[in-house]
């Protein structure tokens, strides 16, 4: 009996330290990363990658930070969208969810942009 109340005792502290602003935070952060890194960022880079990945030239011959947002590792990758740009003010209408494509060749197929609307929903909560 003795160990199941150690257990139930280390639990319940570990569940306490959820409350800590710091841990909370933390947590919340790596979810939204780790929910980029393992939907979304194997969207971009099937959808994305031919013209935006790191290294990239435009059309126009030119490489830059707004247009290079898909990076080779997916950890890589979540900071360059951040930086870029294209994850906006993580609305409906960032540029990531390719709703204003004037000159873009793909659509996602409705699961897709959820993944993509869900994870931009994920930042805009801080989670």
């Amino acid at each position: 009996m003795k160990p199941f109340l150690f257990v139930s005792v280390l639990v319940a502290g570990c569940a306490a330290t959820d409350d800590d602003p710091m841990v909370t935070e933390t947590v919340q952060a790596a979810s939204a990363q780790k929910f980029f890194e393992k939907k979304v960022y194997p969207l971009l880079a099937q959808k994305c990658g031919a013209c935006h990945m790191a290294s990239a030239t435009s059309p126009e011959g030119t490489t830059s930070i707004a247009f290079e947002f898909v990076a080779w590792d997916p950890k890589d990758a979540y900071d360059l969208v951040l930086q870029s740009g294209v994850a906006g003010d993580f609305s409906v209408n960032a540029p990531i969810t390719g709703i204003h494509k004037p000159v873009h060749f793909f659509d996602y197929r409705p699961a897709e942009l959820d993944t993509v609307l869900r994870w931009l929903e994920l930042e805009r909560r801080g989670m």
